[in-house]
């Protein structure tokens, strides 16, 4: 993102680029659109450009100076975002997904050399994410001069190189995934390695030689290759986001860098357009406060927006832009410190006829970078990780797996029986109690006993988490959620009605069931559970939503809804069922293909260990119900069905589910339902994704062996 000096002449076309690049990172990190991705690779456009100027200072200035000085561009104006946010961290309490943890000491030195990722509670997480980069620049400076010194040598494979690791890495040689935090360091360098190298060659004059025909031609062969990775490969639909995709990411972005770097336009045309240079001025001269800060602009802007009522994208693309803005006034002098410069509050936007002198601190900042200073960096570094005890590499964090049921009300007795009896393997209940109402309180869906189900939970060690539906009338009304979460005052309201409902109850949390939303409404009711979660939070308490199950961005916005929602909650419950459902023709409520894929799309959107796999405890009998479509079943109801007009239950081994079929009064009957043998299938698919846990949907009637099945399947 920056050069490795600031006196040096600049190409102007790459300070074009640069701009560009950050431009799309900002407008990405903002709406996070995955074809943001295939229309401009941003990311492998400001290393391709960083690697260009290291090079071109390689060749002027010794290795050692060359490296103090991209970090001495680097690390005094991250040490002055982390003077603000660490502070403020530990202020709020250390917290990972809801839950407060150690904070952790042996990393903070991160922050002050990032040689890996600075760490951050999940509170900052958003404002915190973009950080990888500066990780990755770190590296790509240090090792820089070995890099230049194989690329003189041996060219084409030491930018091939980069490719294969990435390549080997997701064929399954090369597991990085097991190295853990250093594994990604190493990915990041190999996806974006090549584009360095890119950089390297442009400086050497190497891609000059090059004919632009057979640029060109390269250039398509490695982006045809990305976008057929993540085609074929990576995801079944088209529109992937390649950042999320690394070795399609790598391929697209060395194939537009290699032919944006040989094309080396003379851009004249921005300057005669005053104000469009003066900008790309302004974003070379704080690159570095821009891309720190934006993350930041961007949250404050999304949560002001929401509690003005303006949620719409636009209006937040405008107060971020203003934030950020804001951000280089109060902490950009920090780059022209760095860089020795005389401190200007709007370099390039803003011309002054008068100079100010250098600052005095900047002898200070020169020192730090010295050879002794470097010394001292390192010296930190090591003393950090000898002095404080970490955790041992051979003893990761224990993840928490969670086993979830809901209990229906109208069989609630059969539930509490089943309750009884999956109490060692269940890790909460949830009762579905509760209706929204017009005003956006909460009243009771049916009457029932809710001291008995309570007490008989804790007294069995489980958390009592209730739900919320919007269904009523027979229908879920999306038209109720929308008058609920547009609004930002009848939200606030509702928001209050449940948290008030939760503490008067002694609850342990709260679940949301909102179904049939209309796609408009995402963007508000992401706001609305980020806005319960953190008014249950803060009264130590949970929040869970359930979500409808996909396979794609259908309707578009769902991966959108995904995300909001795992940024905000501590489960998202995907319902994976009903694939076959009342309504449709006979077949299978939850094949495990279909899951599998389910599964994929979630964890691209949410984080895994938030994805809670939903589990059909029914089933349908199709015919039952006449020309209204099939009626619902548990397995104890199928079984009992079966035996009556005795049937033989047969095994999909495709879908690995059961059925059968049986004669009714005016045609043929047939039933699709779940038991344990074909639950525990998808019991796998939840453990080879590494999820967060899994649900019943519903306790009263199930498998009674699925518990067995749940118990030994898997294990924290």
């Amino acid at each position: 993102m920056m050069g490795a000096t600031g006196t040096m002449e600049r190409e102007r076309h790459l300070d074009v680029y640069r701009a560009v690049a950050l431009l799309g990172v900002m407008a990405y990190h903002l709406a996070g659109w995955a074809w943001q991705s295939i229309v401009f690779p941003a990311m492998g456009v400001i290393f391709a450009v960083a690697g260009s100027l290291v090079a071109r200072s390689l060749e002027r200035a010794p290795a050692f100076d060359v490296i103090a000085q991209g970090l001495r561009r680097l690390l005094p104006p991250l040490w002055l975002l982390g003077a603000v946010v660490v502070p403020a961290m530990l202020w709020r309490g250390w917290d990972a997904d809801g839950d407060t943890v150690p904070v952790p000491w042996d990393e903070l030195v991160y922050w002050i050399v990032p040689v890996l990722d600075p760490p951050a509670s999940a509170w900052a997480a958003g404002a915190t994410e973009p950080l990888w980069y500066v990780r990755a620049y770190l590296w790509f400076v240090v090792l820089s001069p070995v890099l230049m010194w194989a690329f003189r040598r041996w060219p084409v494979p030491t930018v091939l190189a980069p490719i294969a690791v990435i390549v080997l890495s997701a064929a399954g040689p090369l597991e990085l995934d097991a190295w853990g935090t250093p594994g990604d360091g190493l990915l990041d360098f190999a996806t974006f390695g090549a584009c360095w190298l890119l950089g390297f060659a442009y400086r050497s004059g190497g891609l000059r030689r090059l004919h632009l025909a057979i640029a060109a031609t390269l250039a398509a062969a490695g982006m045809a290759a990305g976008l057929g990775w993540a085609l074929t490969q990576a995801a079944p639909e088209f529109g992937n986001d390649l950042y999320k995709i690394p070795v399609a990411q790598a391929l697209w972005s060395v194939g537009a860098v290699l032919l944006l770097m040989r094309w080396s336009p003379r851009p004249d045309g921005v300057d005669r357009v005053p104000l469009l240079g003066r900008l790309v001025d302004f974003m070379t001269a704080r690159v570095v406060t821009l891309y720190l800060w934006h993350g930041i602009a961007i949250v404050l802007a999304v949560g002001l927006c929401a509690d003005l009522g303006v949620p719409a994208l636009g209006a937040v693309a405008l107060l971020a832009a203003a934030l950020t803005v804001l951000a280089t006034v109060l902490f950009g002098w920090a780059e022209d410190v760095a860089a020795g410069r005389p401190v200007r509050l709007l370099p390039g936007l803003v011309h002054t006829t008068s100079v100010s002198r250098r600052p005095a601190w900047s002898r200070g900042v020169a020192a730090v970078f010295s050879r002794f200073g470097v010394a001292v960096l390192v010296a930190l570094l090591i003393t950090s990780w000898a002095a404080i005890p970490a955790t041992s590499p051979d003893e990761p964090p224990e993840r928490t797996w969670t086993v979830g049921a809901y209990l229906a009300p109208w069989d609630q007795q059969r539930g509490l029986a089943s309750l009884q009896v999956a109490s060692d393997v269940l890790t909460s209940v949830s009762p579905v109690w509760y209706t929204p109402t017009d005003a956006g309180g909460l009243t009771r869906n049916q009457e029932s006993e809710t001291d008995d189900v309570r007490d008989q939970a804790w007294a069995l060690g489980l958390e009592v988490i209730p739900s919320i539906s919007n269904f009523r009338d027979d229908q879920w009304d999306g038209a109720l959620v929308h008058e609920l979460v547009a609004d930002p005052r009848r939200r606030a309201g509702h928001v209050q009605a449940i948290v008030d409902t939760v503490h008067a109850n002694s609850w342990d949390g709260i679940d949301v069931d909102y179904e049939a939303l209309a796609p408009q409404d995402y963007e508000a009711f992401g706001v609305f559970l980020h806005e319960l979660a953190d008014a249950l939070h803060d009264q130590g308490r949970r929040l869970t939503a359930a979500l409808p199950a996909a396979t794609t961005d259908d309707p578009p916005g769902l991966a959108r809804l995904y995300e909001l929602a795992g940024a905000a909650v501590d489960e998202v419950r995907v319902m994976a069922y009903d694939h076959a459902w009342a309504g449709s023709e006979p077949g299978p409520i939850a094949p495990v293909g279909w899951v599998d894929d389910v599964v994929r799309f979630a964890v691209r959107h949410i984080p895994e260990d938030r994805v809670i796999l939903g589990l059909a405890a029914h089933g349908y009998d199709w015919g039952a119900a006449g020309d209204d479509g099939a009626r619902s079943v548990m397995f104890a109801d199928a079984m009992a069905v079966a035996e009556r007009h005795d049937s033989v239950v047969q095994w999909d081994t495709d879908a690995q589910v059961p059925w059968f079929t049986y004669p009714g009064a005016q045609n043929e009957h047939a039933v699709w339902f779940e038991d344990a043998p074909s639950l525990a299938a998808k019991l796998d698919v939840a453990t080879e994704h590494d999820l967060g846990g899994v649900f019943v949907w519903r306790l009263g009637g199930e498998d009674p062996t699925l518990w067995r099945v749940l118990g030994t399947g898997r294990q924290p």
